[in-house]
């Protein structure tokens, strides 16, 4: 099982990291105003295509325990291709409708996303059979090749009259080549029945509860975007979409790679009342995410602003916006399995009850907190950095919620070192922060003291995590024995191996 946790997880994030790769020089060479832009069309595409994330995907991995799990195959297929279809209609209809001087950009982008969302469908249905090799390798092959076109063409950005046209054409082949061998290498697990009625109505009912406040969310959160474009201009809307789309997802991709596989555990878990199990692994989970997401937070807090002076100085506006966001990866980790305890536990009412009234008071204080001024009424017009801390807010309410359900439903306590870990990393960055400072005296090199200051501060957590026992030995071999490629020989043999 670990090594499907963890090659998903190497896949994804090695894939994440050369993405955002490709977009450092995306927007190094790219304008603030054509970055908006880019923002602006995936906000759009985001409310158009927000039908294709209702809440079906955990359901359909919630059945992937029951002994008929395959008779699902083809109905969930056929529920997911209607909404692609139709979110493609509509999309293609708003295009020619709209005035907007990027139609080519917004079309070819509108096609790679319905594509990608296919080829996730075939995905899913994959991870469900834990089947994390064959889902992942072809994904990984043609991300790699895709970072590298990708990065060669941003480099050369201002060779192209339209580089906006040629960047959205790369991404459609891509998808396209994609989807072609992730159908092809998952042939043999895609076991095809005769479509049901009763099979397309039971996933839906199952789904209800949850359509309205996967919909809201997703609509939430575009909406924000556009209203910080609206109110606030493409300059400063490119400064959060930056931090939020290519940053702040690399670092969530971490927990989305591990969370598809443990929710199909614990799915099958919670059938049989495995209980124990269930607790060992989100705590195993919980303690891992917030040491991982702790170090990048503390090298953030403390090196953002050289790194984007070094790298990325037309963007030095956005670093108090990733100095908030950074923390929202961490608490999306913390919660995201407790959540899927609830989905696994068949509470789906609790998720929609709670979901459907934070939605709606994030929206009403999204009005409040972004804009100064609507129709003449005054509000409170605290902008990007509102919108970015109200975010915050909301994850950590989140986390709260999640964790407190699934101790009164299952009986499933958290990992409680969590609240000494926190606490150590506030105080490993005030450290880390003083010694900086006296780097900074000694060394001239901007370079050399960004990479100086982050691996001192990064070892010194680590040590200080060891001395006060929030890492073992066990912690220890675990990391280690991820390096021995014999684990994951077995898995991928069994995987591709001919029945």
């Amino acid at each position: 099982m670990k090594d499907k946790f963890i090659i998903r997880m190497i896949f994804q994030v090695g894939l994440q990291f050369l993405n955002i790769f490709a977009a450092y020089f995306f927007a190094k060479y790219l304008s603030l105003e054509l970055m908006g832009v880019t923002g602006e069309v995936s906000s759009y595409i985001g409310i158009f295509t927000m039908f294709l994330s209702i809440g079906i995907e955990s359901i359909y991995i919630q059945h992937s325990g029951d002994s008929n799990f395959e008779s699902y195959y083809s109905n969930f297929m056929f529920i997911k291709l209607s909404i692609i279809f139709l979110s493609f209609i509509s999309l293609l209809f708003f295009i020619f409708l709209i005035d907007f001087q990027y139609k080519g950009y917004f079309l070819l982008i509108s096609l790679t996303e319905l594509i990608t969302k296919y080829s996730i469908v075939v995905n899913t249905h994959l991870r469900a059979k834990l089947k994390i090799y064959k889902a992942e390798i072809p994904s990984f092959v043609i991300g790699f090749l895709n970072a590298i076109v990708k990065t060669i063409i941003s480099i050369n950005l201002n060779k192209f009259s339209n580089p906006l046209i040629v960047y959205g054409a790369v991404s459609l082949l891509f998808a396209g080549i994609n989807l072609f061998f992730t159908l092809y290498i998952s042939k043999g697990e895609r076991t095809r029945t005769k479509i049901s009625k009763s099979r397309i109505f039971q996933l839906l009912k199952e789904t209800k509860p949850l359509i309205f406040t996967s919909l809201i969310l997703i609509f939430n959160d575009n909406i924000g975007n556009l209203i910080i474009d609206h109110f606030y201009g493409t300059e400063q809307f490119a400064y959060y979409f930056f931090v939020k789309s290519f940053i702040i997802v690399t670092l969530t991709t971490v927990t989305l790679s591990i969370g598809v596989i443990y929710e199909s555990y614990f799915a099958k878990w919670f059938v049989n009342n495995k209980y124990k199990e269930i607790q060992k692994m989100t705590q195993k989970i919980e303690k891992y995410s917030a040491i991982f997401y702790c170090a990048v937070a503390i090298l953030t807090l403390l090196n953002a602003e050289i790194a984007f002076q070094i790298f990325l100085p037309n963007y030095i506006d956005s670093i108090p916006i990733l100095q908030i966001l950074v923390f929202i990866p961490l608490f999306s980790s913390l919660s995201r399995p407790y959540n899927k305890h609830l989905y696994a536990g068949k509470k789906q009412g609790v998720i929609s009850r709670y979901l459907s009234i934070r939605s709606v008071c994030f929206l009403i204080l999204i009005v409040i907190i972004i804009p100064e001024n609507i129709w003449g009424i005054n509000l409170l017009g605290f902008g990007v950095i509102g919108y970015c801390f109200l975010n915050l807010t909301f994850n950590i309410i989140d986390y709260a919620f999640y964790r407190y359900f699934s101790k009164k439903y299952f009986g499933i306590e958290g990992e409680n070192k969590l609240f000494f870990i926190l606490p150590l990393s506030f105080l490993t960055f005030l450290i880390s922060y003083l010694l900086k400072y006296l780097l900074i005296e000694v060394i001239e090199s901007q370079l050399i003291l960004l990479v100086l200051s982050s691996l001192i501060s990064f070892i010194f957590f680590i040590i200080s995590l060891i001395i006060c026992h929030f890492i073992n030995r066990d912690d220890i071999s675990f990391f280690l024995d991820l390096f021995n490629l014999k684990n994951y020989k077995k898995g991928l043999k069994d995987e591709f191996s001919m029945k």
